[in-house]
C-alpha cells in the first residue's frame, strides 16, 4: 500500500480507500450483515499490516494537540449534569464540546493510515450498521474525565480528587448525542451508559504529569490470572461482611467437580468452591468427557481458570429442555455432572438449593458472550480469541485502547436474556465476568476490570467498602446491569 491510498475506512472497517469513495454507499437503503459481522481480530490484522511511523502525525491531528489534553483542568464534569438540568442552556453544551475535535460528517471523514491518532480513532470509532443513518451527523473525538466510565460516577469527591483522574477520548456524533440526552434527561447513570463505548487514553505506564487515576493498563490476548488472584485476595482479606462467604449444610448433598484429579467428589464441609454461570444451549456433553479432556468448551475453560485460581473445587450447572414435559416451554436447571440426572428426591432437594450453591460459592464465573456451552471463555485460551486491545504511540508515550463497560458488554447477549442467569447474577457475592474483551470483577464492594489500572483511585469509584459493613456498596449504586433483565 502506498502513501496515496494509505487510508482507513470507517465504512467497511477496512483501507486502502477514503470513506467518501467506500463501495457501501451505493448500498444506500439496504443493510449488508457481511459488512458488519465482527471478527474479533480484523482491526488488529488490518492495522498490523499498514506502513506506520510511531511520529508520523497527519496535519488535522498534529494541531490537535492531543498530549498537552491530557492534564487539562477544564474538562467538563459530567456529574455535575444534575445541577445544570435546569439551565441546560447553550452554554453548558459549548463548555462540552469546548475541546472536541472536528471530524466532520461521515462522508467527509479522512483518517490516514500512517497517523497512530487516526488509527486510535478508527479503534473506537462505533461500527456504522446503516450508512444511510450516519451520513449526516457531524462526528467529533471528545474528552471526559475517567470516572465518568464508573457506575458510582456520582459519588460526590473533592475537587482536588476529582483533578487527578485521567482523561479518556471517544467518538460521539452529534445526532446521537441530541437523541440520548433527550431520552435520558432524567436518568444521568442510563445517559453515561449509553455514551462512551470505546475509548483510548494514556497508558499508567507512563501517566500524564497529574492526571494519573484509572489510567489504562496493558491487557493480552490471554486472561492474566495474576490480577484475578490479586482481586480475589484483596476481597476476601480486605472487604466487609457483605463480600463474605456463607455456608450453609445443604450443600453437603451436592457434588463438585475436583478440577485438578478430574472427577466428580461429594461436597466437604467448608469447601471452597467456583460456580459456573452460563448459557448451555443444545450442547450436551459426551460419555466420558470430564475424564477425557471432551467437555464442552465452556466447562472446560471454567476448569482451567478455577484451577488457575487455584481452588479445587468447581460446581457446574447445566440447562435441558424436558421436549415430553406437559410443560415443553419451562427450562429446568440441572445439572449433569454435579447432580444425578435420574428423577430423585435427592434430585429435587437440589434443584431447591440452586440460591445456596450459588450464594455459598467463593466466587461464580459468569459467561456473558457465548450462545452456548461450545463457545468457551474468552481469553482462556486461543480457541476462544478476544478482542485485543489497541495500542499506538505519540511522542514517546504508549496510548491504549479503553474496553466497554460491563453493562454495556452484556446488553443484547443471550446471557442476559434468560431468567436463570438473573438469579444466579444476583445472588454472588463474587463474581469474574468474561466478556469479549476483557474479564471484569464485580462483587458486593467493588468493581474492576483488566483494562482500567485500579491502583491509583482517590475518589473510591472502583471500590468503597468498611470492614464491619453489613450492606453492598452497591446497593446505594444504581447498577444498570438489573435493567438488562
Amino acid at each position: 500500500m502506498n502513501a496515496d491510498n494509505n487510508f482507513l475506512c470507517i465504512c467497511c472497517r477496512g483501507a486502502g480507500h477514503r470513506t467518501a469513495d467506500c463501495q457501501r454507499w451505493k448500498l444506500v437503503g439496504s443493510k449488508d450483515d457481511s459488512l458488519t459481522s465482527e471478527d474479533p481480530l480484523s482491526d488488529k490484522r488490518l492495522l498490523e499490516n499498514l506502513p506506520s511511523d510511531p511520529s508520523s502525525l497527519c496535519e488535522r491531528c498534529t494541531k490537535y494537540n492531543l498530549l498537552e489534553l491530557f492534564d487539562k483542568e477544564d474538562i467538563v464534569d459530567f456529574s455535575k449534569r444534575r445541577e445544570n438540568r435546569v439551565k441546560f442552556t447553550k452554554g453548558w453544551v459549548d463548555d462540552r464540546g469546548r475541546h472536541d475535535l472536528v471530524l466532520g460528517r461521515l462522508k467527509s471523514i479522512v483518517l490516514h493510515g500512517g497517523c497512530p491518532l487516526c488509527r486510535l480513532i478508527f479503534r473506537v470509532f462505533p461500527h456504522i450498521a446503516n450508512v444511510d443513518d450516519e451520513e449526516d451527523s457531524i462526528h467529533y473525538l471528545r474528552p471526559f474525565l475517567s470516572s465518568e466510565r464508573q457506575s458510582s460516577f456520582l459519588n460526590e469527591i473533592s475537587e482536588d480528587d476529582k483533578k487527578q483522574y485521567s482523561i479518556y477520548f471517544s467518538v460521539e456524533n452529534k445526532a446521537a448525542e441530541i437523541e440520548v440526552t433527550a431520552k435520558t434527561l432524567a436518568d444521568d447513570s442510563e445517559e453515561m451508559m449509553s455514551r462512551h463505548y470505546l475509548a483510548f487514553t494514556l497508558a499508567s505506564k507512563n501517566p500524564a504529569s497529574k492526571r494519573r487515576a484509572l489510567g489504562a493498563r496493558i491487557t493480552g490476548s490471554l486472561v492474566d490470572y495474576a490480577l484475578l488472584r490479586h482481586w480475589l485476595e484483596r476481597c476476601q482479606t480486605s472487604h466487609g461482611i457483605s463480600c463474605q462467604r456463607p455456608w450453609a449444610d445443604e450443600l453437603l448433598s451436592t457434588r463438585m467437580i475436583d478440577v485438578f484429579a478430574r472427577r466428580v467428589v461429594p461436597c466437604r464441609r467448608g469447601c471452597n468452591y467456583v460456580a459456573l454461570s452460563y448459557v448451555w444451549g443444545n450442547v450436551s456433553p459426551k460419555e466420558g468427557g470430564l475424564e477425557n479432556h471432551q467437555l464442552p468448551q465452556t466447562i472446560e475453560d471454567a476448569i482451567t481458570v478455577t484451577a488457575n485460581l487455584r481452588i479445587q473445587y468447581l460446581w457446574v450447572s447445566e440447562i435441558r429442555h424436558f421436549r415430553h414435559c406437559r410443560y415443553p416451554l419451562i427450562a429446568f436447571q440441572v445439572d449433569a455432572l454435579c447432580i444425578d440426572q435420574t428423577p430423585t428426591p435427592q434430585q429435587a432437594q437440589q434443584l431447591r438449593i440452586m440460591d445456596i450453591i450459588y450464594n455459598c460459592s467463593t466466587v461464580t464465573i459468569i459467561a456473558s458472550s457465548g450462545e452456548s456451552s461450545a463457545s468457551g471463555l474468552p481469553g482462556v485460551s486461543m480457541k476462544t480469541p478476544r478482542v485485543p486491545q489497541g495500542t499506538e504511540t505519540i511522542a514517546g508515550k504508549q496510548l491504549l485502547t479503553i474496553f466497554p463497560m460491563m453493562e454495556q458488554e452484556m446488553e443484547g447477549s443471550k446471557y442476559s436474556t434468560r431468567a436463570w442467569t438473573m438469579q444466579e447474577i444476583l445472588l454472588n457475592r463474587c463474581r469474574l465476568v468474561f466478556t469479549k474483551h476483557e474479564v471484569h470483577w464485580m462483587c458486593n464492594s467493588a468493581r474492576f476490570c483488566e483494562c482500567i489500572d485500579e491502583t491509583n483511585d482517590p475518589g473510591n469509584y472502583t471500590e468503597c467498602y468498611h470492614p464491619d459493613q453489613q450492606e453492598s456498596w452497591f446497593q446505594n449504586v444504581k447498577c444498570p446491569i438489573l435493567s438488562l433483565y
